[in-house]
């Protein structure tokens, strides 16, 4: 059976605990069909500084929060198949550019960055930015008082990052 293929992709990263972290990341990304606001397919995982160290790259002693919004960009982009056509949407300004134009870099390893640039080479698909931690207001405007979109698909990822990193150290640690 075919997958249906979305046109719209919302993701998110974060840390575990403060930024940055020796704990590691979170991410999470869902498909979403725009016509029927239907969730289609999500993944969500945790990377740890230990696993960012892939093609004999040196070891990460901490994970950023930039690193986990442009990991989890890349891990929902590679869900899909070359030639996707769609729009991906990021609360992160940094990981737009980096997505698009930005030959900057800083703080991601050098595995990371080809993936993004080899990601950009022939795309069809968009980056837009939506605004994080909307109101019940905004969600039910559809945007932010000064105009910018927001999307309860974008609050569920921020959730679901936000979730991971509470059990992660609720089972590594004891927090709460």
């Amino acid at each position: 059976m075919n997958e249906i293929l979305p046109d719209q992709i919302f993701c998110d990263g974060g840390v575990i605990g403060p930024n940055p972290s020796s704990h590691g990341g979170t991410f999470a990304f869902c498909w979403v069909d725009s016509i029927s606001q239907r969730k289609l397919k999500s993944a969500c995982g945790i990377i740890k500084p230990e696993h960012v160290k892939p093609w004999g790259g040196p070891v990460l002693l901490k994970i950023t929060n930039n690193f986990s919004e442009a990991y989890a960009a890349v891990q929902a982009l590679l869900s899909l198949p070359f030639g996707w056509n769609g729009v991906l949407f990021t609360d992160s300004l940094v990981t737009l550019y980096r997505l698009t134009t930005s030959d900057r870099f800083n703080g991601i390893p050098d595995w990371l960055r080809k993936q993004i640039i080899e990601l950009r080479q022939g795309r069809r698909w968009q980056v837009e930015l939506v605004s994080g931690h909307p109101t019940q207001i905004d969600l039910r405007r559809g945007c932010t008082k000064h105009g910018r979109l927001v999307s309860p698909w974008n609050v569920w990822c921020d959730k679901t990052c936000s979730r991971l990193a509470k059990e992660f150290l609720r089972k590594h640690e004891g927090h709460t």
